[in-house]
């Protein structure tokens, strides 16, 4: 797989090294060989009484216990009774199952990584002075009273635009990574440890001029940038 990544942008071209954050997913691909059998679901106890009147549970109320592995199909909940020998064995299998799901979320994080690195260094490259200009844009609240400069929020709105997203509380679930808040800090030279929140967003896009947003909106469709 890649660790350079060539970005075109009309007759102009970048080499985007990503060697560091691919070096880390590959570890993390490594460890997906190490994964015995694994089962989906949570394994449940339940207590129940017997059929036998003349047993305990129904005379002290000891009810006997049974274990059951749960998981959903199409948002219905299944269970499978698991038997007493076997017990140990299908919870190191479920666990083996927890396990790979967090191997696969951290490759994922690394995935998204390098796209945001890879999408940061051609911003920062092709359009460098674009936040000076998104600074440049006139905030009506005094920059000392606020958390997020008005160029960290216009960042994120831009890349609400590039990536398509139906909502802007999906800006949570997308731009979460740790690496992609490293960048936007940089790139909007806000230095701010955490993304604004949805509703910050739509606070400043509600007070600010019309005519000042239209012009970032031309010019982005005039580099064609949303096309990648």
């Amino acid at each position: 797989m890649n660790s350079i990544y060539i970005i075109h942008i009309n007759n102009y071209k970048l080499k985007v090294n990503t060697t560091r954050i691919k070096r880390k997913r590959d570890s993390l691909i490594k460890k997906l060989a190490d994964i015995g059998p694994f089962v989906d679901g949570s394994i449940t106890k339940v207590k129940r009484r017997c059929g036998n009147k003349n047993c305990k549970c129904y005379i002290k109320g000891d009810k006997h216990e049974s274990y059951y592995l749960m998981y959903k199909v199409k948002g219905v909940t299944k269970a499978i009774y698991i038997p007493v020998d076997i017990q140990d064995e299908i919870r190191a299998w479920n666990k083996e199952y927890k396990r790979l799901k967090r191997i696969i979320a951290d490759i994922t994080r690394s995935s998204k990584e390098m796209i945001s690195d890879v999408f940061f260094k051609t911003i920062n490259y092709f359009f460098s002075k674009l936040s000076k200009w998104l600074s440049a844009i006139n905030y009506p609240r005094q920059i000392k009273k606020i958390k997020y400069r008005p160029s960290h929020l216009l960042w994120v709105g831009v890349f609400l635009f590039l990536t398509r997203l139906g909502s802007k509380r999906q800006i949570k679930y997308l731009f979460s990574t740790q690496e992609f808040s490293k960048n936007l800090s940089q790139i909007s030279q806000s230095f701010t440890q955490s993304i604004a929140h949805h509703d910050t967003l739509e606070n400043l896009l509600k007070k600010l001029n019309p005519d000042e947003i239209s012009f970032f909106y031309n010019f982005f469709k005039m580099s064609y940038l949303f096309l990648w």
